[in-house]
C-alpha cells in the first residue's frame, strides 16, 4: 500500500498473530510504501525516516512484545540519496544488524540508483548459532555476493525482494534462488512482495537447489521449519566450498 503507517499496522498484525513458535519473521522488500503509480526519487525521499524513526521503532516494539526475530525492510535516510535496507531484529527488540542493497536495478529500463544511494558492505549474523546472510532482490543475479557471505559462514540466506513481473521474469527469479542455493550449499529464503506490480512468489531453495515451499502469487504467509543439520549433511557429500580454485585458473 501507498501509506507507511496502514503497512506499519499490517505488518505489527502479522506479528502479533504468528505462532507462538515461530522464531524470525521476514518481510519482503518496499514494504515501507509503494505508490499507484511508479515509484519516483520523491516519494522515496518523502517516505524515508532514520534507523530510529517510528517505523523501525513500532516493529522493534512489536518484535520485543512477541518475542522473535525481525527482518524488515525500509528506506534510511541518508545525506545523499536514501538506502534501500533491510533491519535484523532480534527477540528484545534490538537492531543487530542491517544491510544496505549493493546492487541497484538498474536494468530494463529502470534505474533505482536515482532513488538509492548503494550500499558497499556484505553482511552476514548470528541468529542464535545459526550465521545467515542477507541481500536484497537484484543482489540475487551477482553470485559473487553470495559466495562472499558462504566463505564468512553463511549457512543460510534472507532475500527480501520486491521481483518485478514481467517476461520470463518468474522463470529467473526461480532459477537463480535456487541455483544460490545449491552452489553455495546453503539456504535461500527468499521473501517476494505481492503487491502490483510484483510477483510474490516466496521460496525456500535447499542446499541442493530443491525448492521446498513455494507461496505462489498473490498475499500469502507461509512457515518453514530450517534444520541446520540439512546444510552440514550437504556440505559433507558435495564439499564445493572446500573445493574451490581459485588460485589456478589462467
Amino acid at each position: 500500500k501507498p501509506i507507511k503507517e496502514e503497512n506499519i499496522e499490517k505488518a505489527i498484525k502479522i506479528v502479533k498473530e504468528l505462532p507462538e513458535d515461530a522464531d524470525v519473521a521476514i518481510f519482503p522488500e518496499y514494504m515501507m510504501a509503494y505508490p499507484d503509480g511508479d515509484l519516483t526519487p520523491e516519494f522515496v525521499q518523502e517516505i524515508a525516516e532514520p534507523l530510529e524513526g517510528h517505523f523501525i521503532s513500532a516493529l522493534r516494539e512489536a518484535a520485543r512484545e512477541k518475542g522473535i526475530w525481525l527482518v524488515v525492510n525500509f528506506f534510511e535516510r541518508g545525506k545523499r540519496r536514501p538506502r534501500n535496507v533491510n533491519v535484523i531484529i532480534d527477540r528484545k527488540g534490538s537492531i543487530i544488524s542491517k544491510y544496505s542493497k549493493i546492487h541497484l536495478f538498474d536494468v530494463y529500463g529502470y534505474k533505482e540508483s536515482e532513488f538509492f544511494e548503494a550500499g558497499t558492505e556484505i553482511v552476514t549474523f548470528d541468529l542464535e548459532g545459526l550465521n545467515v546472510g542477507i541481500a536484497t532482490c537484484f543482489d540475487v543475479r551477482f553470485p559473487e555476493l553470495f559466495r562472499r557471505m558462504a566463505l564468512k559462514g553463511a549457512k543460510a540466506f534472507i532475500l527480501p525482494s520486491a521481483w518485478y513481473a514481467g517476461p520470463a521474469k518468474e522463470e529467473q527469479w526461480f532459477i537463480m534462488g535456487r541455483a544460490r542455493a545449491h552452489e553455495n550449499v546453503a539456504f535461500v529464503l527468499a521473501v517476494g512482495n505481492s503487491a502490483k506490480p510484483f510477483i510474490g512468489r516466496s521460496l525456500v531453495a535447499d542446499p541442493f537447489g530443491i525448492v521446498r515451499l513455494d507461496l505462489g502469487n498473490g498475499e500469502k504467509l507461509g512457515f518453514f521449519e530450517l534444520d541446520e543439520k540439512e546444510v552440514e549433511k550437504a556440505r559433507d557429500v558435495l564439499p564445493l566450498l572446500d573445493l574451490r580454485r581459485p588460485d589456478s585458473y589462467s
